[in-house]
């Protein structure tokens, strides 16, 4: 791994060219898609805002013309560039310069709320709108008509469950950068960085209240702060997740307590909504209470990765 970095930020033609190589190759294996942001945020966080612009600016032009020689459309390497590697460029910026992976994961989640407003804005009604995309799609997949009652059901949700989408694939992004970056850098780090993760206080206000919100508001504003709050529980999830690393780290116990939390994340469907649920409350309730300094354990990053 370290030896594949290395050779790839040797130079910025090299960067360039695998960020390029990835977003082409990720319409037949989607992974890359975080593998080109990664790449990405690797140069910003090692080089600086300049230079990140400058990658981000070339893999957009040098994807886009292979793209084109691909499909004869340099479209989805222009949305794969405004909507998923300039927010990472942002955010890869404020993790430079604040070594925070809770800043950043913060910032992250206020331009993905920003863009929840700009989609309210622009549709004006985004039920009607998923409700009219939904049936396309229900009848695309030539399926009954009896799907009607479950499109309603989850067309008020859906501009929430893709704006917090959105956030956890920026997430994943950014720490699968500040990973190779520790890997360069700084090997075991990013582990140390991780375990020490915590959204900023006011977050946690902001929770309580868009919860107020959600509850006994009415129409637009209750879908919008549910929204929101959609957004919050998705960082407060991954906080909840870095505490659950720090307590195997700090018991010296065994990594079969992660890979059954994550096995209960990504393949057990009807569990994986408490699961969620209980690491969010966690993370929401360690803003306060600093589980990790209560264990010892102060929530500052270790400098210079």
């Amino acid at each position: 791994m370290r030896s594949l970095l290395t050779f790839v930020m040797r130079g910025r033609a090299h960067v360039i060219t695998a960020c390029a190589v990835c977003s082409v190759f990720s319409l037949v294996v989607f992974p890359l898609n975080y593998v080109s942001g990664a790449l990405l945020g690797l140069a910003t966080l090692r080089n600086g805002a300049f230079e990140g612009a400058l990658v981000l600016l070339g893999s957009t032009v040098l994807g886009g013309a292979f793209m084109y020689a691909a499909i004869e459309s340099f479209r989805p390497v222009a949305l794969l560039a405004l909507l998923s590697w300039t927010p990472l460029w942002v955010l890869a910026l404020v993790l430079r310069q604040t070594r925070s992976q809770g800043a950043a994961l913060a910032a992250g989640g206020l331009l993905v709320a920003a863009v929840v407003v700009a989609v309210r804005i622009i549709l004006g009604d985004p039920i009607a709108w998923w409700t009219n995309v939904l049936e396309e799609i229900f009848s695309w997949l030539s399926l009954s008509s009896d799907w009607g009652p479950f499109i309603d059901r989850i067309a008020p949700l859906m501009t929430g469950v893709v704006a917090a989408g959105a956030l956890l694939g920026l997430a994943v992004t950014l720490m699968l950068a500040r990973w190779w970056h520790a890997v360069l850098d700084r090997p075991g780090g990013f582990g140390e960085e991780f375990r020490a993760l915590r959204m900023p206080r006011h977050s946690g206000y902001a929770a309580l209240v868009l919860a107020a919100v959600a509850w006994f508001a009415d129409g637009w504003l209750s879908h919008l702060a549910y929204e929101w709050l959609m957004i919050l529980v998705v960082l407060f999830g991954l906080q909840g997740i870095a505490l659950v690393h720090y307590v195997v780290n700090r018991r010296n116990a065994s990594v079969a307590w992660l890979a059954g939390l994550y096995v209960a994340l990504a393949i057990m469907p009807e569990p994986a909504s408490e699961v969620v649920l209980g690491l969010a409350l966690a993370g929401l309730t360690d803003t306060w209470v600093d589980y990790r300094r209560r264990f010892g354990m102060g929530g500052n990053l270790p400098a210079g990765c």
